[in-house]
């Protein structure tokens, strides 16, 4: 993936100067020096929601106040990243809450 928020003239760059940036970065990366096998370029203009200046601020604030409720939790894409590897990492997070609140609760 390229481009972003951050970097929203990527998804105009033509295929080859797409193709040998991604490539370069490889390199240096992960040191790949091989040539892919093969690759398709698509390309989403608005594909991954950004957040706003001040998300983080206002994800620790909901977090302060359903403090007031033990047993609630939140996740999901609208709290701590939009991609499938951030949601599945706090799936596992808020897993791992949950069955700790419940073991805590059924404990003697």
């Amino acid at each position: 993936m390229a481009g972003g928020w951050q970097r929203p003239d990527v998804v105009d760059w033509d295929d080859i100067q797409l193709l040998n940036v991604l490539k370069s970065e490889m390199r240096v990366a992960m040191k790949i020096q091989a040539e892919p096998i093969f690759h398709k370029i698509t390309r989403w203009r608005q594909a991954i929601p950004q957040y706003h200046l001040g998300h983080l601020d206002r994800v620790a604030r909901i977090d302060e106040r359903i403090k007031a409720w033990p047993g609630l939790w939140l996740g999901g894409n609208a709290y701590r990243g939009v991609a499938l590897n951030d949601c599945t990492e706090q799936g596992a997070t808020l897993a791992e809450l949950i069955a700790d609140f419940i073991a805590k609760a059924n404990s003697p």
